[in-house]
Order: structure tokens, then C-alpha cells, then sequence
């Protein structure tokens, strides 16, 4: 029995290590500059009319913008501090750089695509731009309005 237990445990402890795939990184483009993108390379994407650690999109929005969560922050040029996470209406958590959620947009299909950007005019990139100790700077301010255009 003691055995067993051990094993589940040491199963347990192995997965927590590497459970989480899911985390974010920086990605470049000429024209667009850094944005933030998954640990596989997805563009991630923010809704300007969210308020500050709150996400509006539900329902049918839910399913063309899926909410990100991930724990893992992967590059070293990003400031974990930064990111935090909410819990959605339904109960899922979703992961946000400094108080916006981050979502995924249905139609990008491949680690090149950034179709979600601009959408509606309320959909963007999440970029980050210019360089500081730790690496580059994003240009969302901590705090951010519900229709802040600091992107």
C-alpha cells in the first residue's frame, strides 16, 4: 500500500513538472515588432473593450476568441509579474497581462498567423516594444481603460 502511494505521488510530482505547456513567449514580425504568442507560437490577442481583469467576451464570442490560460511564463524578456489570471463567468480560469485577458482567435490556424489582429477594431495583438533590463517593455500600461488604445 506505502508502494502505491509512492508511486502516485512520484507520478503526481512528474506530471505538476511538466503539466503546463501552456505558457507565454515572444514572437516577432517586421512591420508588426514583438507580440506575445503561446509556448507554440499562437498569437495571443486582447479585447480593448474588456475592463481591467474582467473578460466580456461569452457565448458565440467565447467560441471565435477562445480564452488562454496557461502558468508558465517562458521567455526571459517577460516579466512574470505581469501576468495574472481571472475566473471567467463559467467558472474557467483565463490568464491576463497586466489586468486584460488573453485570448486566441478561431481563424489562426498556424504559428505565422495574426488574423485576429485588428479585427472589428476592437482585437489586437498583445506587442511589446522597446527594451529595458529585463528585456523588451509591452506598451500596456498596469492598469489599463476599458478602451485604452496603448497597443
Amino acid at each position: 500500500m506505502i508502494l502505491v502511494m509512492g508511486v502516485v505521488l512520484s507520478l503526481l510530482l512528474v506530471s505538476s513538472a511538466f503539466g503546463d505547456t501552456s505558457g507565454v513567449r515572444t514572437r516577432g514580425k517586421t512591420g508588426i515588432g514583438r507580440y506575445l504568442t503561446d509556448s507554440e507560437g499562437m498569437a495571443l490577442y486582447i479585447n480593448k473593450n474588456d475592463p481591467y481583469m474582467e473578460s466580456t467576451c461569452t457565448g458565440d464570442c467565447a467560441l471565435q476568441w477562445t480564452p488562454f490560460y496557461g502558468t508558465n511564463i517562458v521567455s526571459p524578456l517577460l516579466d512574470a509579474e505581469h501576468f495574472g489570471e481571472i475566473t471567467r463567468d463559467d467558472g474557467t480560469k483565463q490568464t491576463t497581462y497586466k489586468g486584460r485577458p488573453l485570448y486566441y482567435y478561431s481563424e489562426d490556424t498556424e504559428r505565422k498567423d495574426m488574423k485576429g489582429h485588428g479585427f472589428k477594431k476592437i482585437w489586437s495583438l498583445v506587442r511589446v516594444k522597446g527594451l529595458h533590463s529585463k528585456g523588451y517593455v509591452d506598451t500596456l500600461s498596469p492598469n489599463p481603460s476599458p478602451r485604452s488604445n496603448n497597443i
